[in-house]
């Protein structure tokens, strides 16, 4: 599990890893490096597979703390 208070805005970063990222609770708005901008909240998977690179930015919408879960592809 990760997670990050109301309000963190990270720079861009590429992945550690190949991960499915699944939103437990509150929400993030992500961008990739090609500018599509997507905001996820609870119940959404989504596949990371930028580890190389500029990578994503993430920032947390919202005035709840955003909790996900990662499970990590070998």
């Amino acid at each position: 599990f990760i997670g990050a208070p109301a309000g963190w805005d990270s720079p861009a970063h590429p992945a550690p890893a190949r991960q499915w990222v699944v939103t437990v609770r509150g929400a993030v708005e992500a961008t990739t490096s090609d500018g599509e901008t997507r905001t996820v909240g609870p119940g959404v998977a989504v596949l990371l597979e930028d580890t190389v690179g500029t990578g994503h930015r993430t920032r947390v919408v919202g005035d709840e703390p955003w909790v996900a879960m990662v499970v990590v592809l070998a």
